[in-house]
């Protein structure tokens, strides 16, 4: 049986913590420091948040996966997370072996771009995305 599922939340921004869904928690230490710190209790500090957060939304069916939408605030564009946050929602979706449908415009972009992810797709929604 897995942990519970826990909440943290400033009213600005909200972190849930799935232990069954949260397989990156590495990623987030690295790149919110002052949020994520694993050598305190709780280990979470929603104070360290200036309220500023990438995020990307999916929804979850039986062996699939579909991205809808990624969002990165203006103020912390051209840093990469949008590529991270892809990077990581694939990775996800390989290690627990599900097929991707990328309806976000950045991921299937993101897809098109490198080759090594492609095999996520099936080969119809593949076939569509190279063809872009």
């Amino acid at each position: 049986m897995s942990a519970p599922e826990k909440t943290y939340t400033t009213g600005k921004i909200t972190v849930i913590w799935k232990p069954g869904v949260c397989i990156h928690s590495g990623k987030c230490v690295q790149g919110l420091g002052p949020v994520f710190n694993v050598n305190a209790r709780p280990w979470i500090n929603m104070q360290g948040s200036d309220g500023l957060c990438a995020f990307m939304t999916y929804s979850r069916f039986p062996g699939r996966i579909v991205y809808t939408h990624t969002e990165v605030p203006k103020p912390l564009e051209g840093q990469g997370l949008a590529a991270k946050l892809a990077r990581a929602a694939l990775d996800f979706a390989r290690v627990h072996d599900l097929r991707v449908v990328p309806l976000c415009p950045y991921v299937s972009r993101f897809i098109r771009k490198h080759a090594e992810y492609q095999d996520l797709v099936s080969s119809d929604d593949l076939q569509k995305l190279l063809s872009r």
